[in-house]
């Protein structure tokens, strides 16, 4: 495959990658009753979309080598369990800093894992809140 087809795959998950962040930024201030402007979503975007991009394209790139899932492993089952215990043990600033990064991160590593390995993600971070004491569903 050219690098100009490479390029393209990937910014065919770049681009649904960065909105999701903004969507998470955008919702994350509205649960917490605070006022989302376009600055707000520009600083994200301009902040976030550079790293979001070179991340995409390379795990795009090596998605079927086994160390890449291991990677994606390691980081969705860290990003998962940090978000958690972020958003029940932290203060809304703290939230509403970390938590839409984290989102993104998690759910773009759950979707390129392997299903074997995603599903082993997602049994981690629940042994993670159970070790904790995280109820994910109690107020």
């Amino acid at each position: 495959m050219s690098l100009g087809e490479e390029i393209f795959n990937a910014s065919l998950t770049i681009m649904p990658t960065c909105f999701l962040l903004v969507l998470m930024d955008i919702l994350i201030y509205q649960q917490y009753g605070q006022g989302v402007n376009l600055k707000t979503v520009l600083d994200r975007i301009i902040e976030g979309a550079p790293i979001l991009s070179i991340f995409v394209f390379y795990t795009i790139r090596y998605k079927h080598d086994r160390r890449m899932q291991f990677l994606l492993l390691l980081l969705g089952t860290t990003a998962g369990s940090r978000m958690l215990f972020v958003l029940k043990r932290s203060s809304y600033l703290v939230n509403m800093r970390q938590t839409p990064p984290l989102v993104t991160l998690w759910i773009y590593c759950v979707v390129q894992m392997d299903l074997g390995l995603a599903v082993f993600n997602l049994a981690l971070v629940a042994g993670f809140c159970w070790w904790k004491g995280i109820d994910v569903y109690g107020a």
